[in-house]
Order: C-alpha cells, then sequence, then structure tokens
C-alpha cells in the first residue's frame, strides 16, 4: 500500500511540473521566414521573390525584419524598413510592434498567413518558412 502512495505523490509532482523552457519549443513562428505576397483591398497583389522580405522570428520574442528589394511608396506593406520588433501571439492573434494581425498557420506550418482586417479592405500577407 505505502508503494501505491508514493507513487501516486510522484505521479502528482511530476503532471504539475511546469518547465517555462517548453514556451520555445511550442512557438510556431521560430526561425526566418520570407514574404511572398501581400494582398487585399483594391489593390494589386504584391509579389516578393524568396530573399527580398525576410522575417526572422526569435526565441526572445524579437522580429528582425530584413528588407532587400525597394519598396513602392504605394505598397500596402506595414513594414517598409529593416527593424527589430518584439512580438507575441496566442491562438489566434499575432502582435508584431504595434500591428495586430489574426492569422493562419497551413501546409505543415510551413506558410503563415497574416490578416489585417481583410473582411473590410484589410491586408493578407503569405510568408513561406526557410
Amino acid at each position: 500500500m505505502k508503494t501505491v502512495y508514493i507513487f501516486l505523490f510522484l505521479l502528482v509532482i511530476l503532471s504539475s511540473c511546469d518547465d517555462d523552457n517548453d514556451v520555445n519549443i511550442d512557438n510556431p513562428f521560430l526561425g526566418e521566414w520570407h514574404l511572398i505576397s501581400l494582398t487585399g483591398g483594391f489593390s494589386p497583389t504584391e509579389t516578393y521573390q524568396v530573399g527580398d522580405i525576410i522575417w526572422g522570428f526569435n526565441s526572445d520574442d524579437s522580429l528582425e525584419i530584413e528588407i532587400s528589394t525597394n519598396i513602392s511608396n504605394q505598397s500596402r506593406l506595414p513594414i517598409k524598413n529593416d527593424t527589430t520588433l518584439s512580438y507575441s501571439y496566442d491562438s489566434l492573434h499575432l502582435v508584431v510592434g504595434n500591428n495586430n494581425y489574426e492569422y493562419r498557420l497551413e501546409n505543415n506550418d510551413s506558410t503563415l498567413k497574416l490578416y489585417d482586417e481583410l473582411a473590410s479592405d484589410g491586408i493578407m500577407m503569405e510568408l513561406e518558412k526557410h
């Protein structure tokens, strides 16, 4: 009987452990993403080549955006210059700096779609993980 109590005690202890390091393991955004397209509103779709615009999500909740192409003044991109911003997320939203996006991960989490009020002429950005 003593063995049963010890087993139950260990089971309770192990199931209540919360390791803060597990947060980064579950972060689906970590790594390098390439902006492929931006659509929405009445503007034409903007397309980019792999490497033109890179979003690098880091484990310290920072996002490094590198832009190696010329961005038109007419572009609807919310971020048009190299920068580093903070990011956070939950199951529905990804907040990048002051921008709040609904998101969807597709194709085994290799495609990220960010929606900014698409229903009211907002934008949708599509990024691919590399």
